[in-house]
């Protein structure tokens, strides 16, 4: 069980009651539950069950995003990945997370998957868009996921507007 005390005391000052409050905290235990019943084997099993809308969902990616693999890189990249010095050493990845100002801008996520798609690939930009296609399908997967077991009605088609979305080309 959740203890809300603080919590509740906080968002009592913003004019919550106390029933929503043991709603929402309810409503969110709910959830946890759900995502955590019977680990591993409650996921399988919900990719099983909806294998057809993960299918299509990751479909719909690819169909979308594939003819990105072509292209090379665009306006920040050079600062960011081919002309990046950084990405070219192990002192680098160090660098990455240890010193905040070696950087563009300090996210150390984002450029040590840079500094090990470097490793793998080089400067073949191809590589760097395989990879976000895929972590793009993988996050339209997960969205289906947290919509569905909220109960959101349409969450299929929340998640399919969400991998196709023009705005996630950059």
């Amino acid at each position: 069980m959740l203890s809300t005390s603080g919590f509740s005391t906080t968002l009592g000052r913003w004019g919550f009651r106390q029933g929503n409050l043991l709603e929402i905290r309810d409503g969110f235990e709910g959830v946890i539950l759900q995502f955590g019943e019977s680990g591993r084997s409650s996921f399988r099993e919900w990719l099983m069950e909806r294998s057809w809308a993960v299918g299509a969902l990751v479909g719909m990616v690819l169909v979308t995003y594939v003819p990105a693999m072509t292209a090379g890189f665009i306006w920040d990249d050079d600062q960011y990945v081919s002309q990046n010095v950084l990405l070219q050493t192990p002192a680098g990845l160090w660098r990455i997370w240890f010193e905040p100002q070696a950087t563009p801008q300090y996210y150390p996520l984002v450029f040590s998957t840079f500094w090990g798609e470097h490793q793998l690939w080089g400067l073949d930009p191809a590589g760097y868009h395989v990879v976000n296609i895929l972590l793009h399908a993988v996050n339209a997967v997960l969205l289906f996921r947290v919509l569905n077991v909220l109960g959101v009605p349409g969450a299929f088609f929340a998640a399919a507007l969400f991998a196709v979305h023009p705005v996630h080309v950059e």
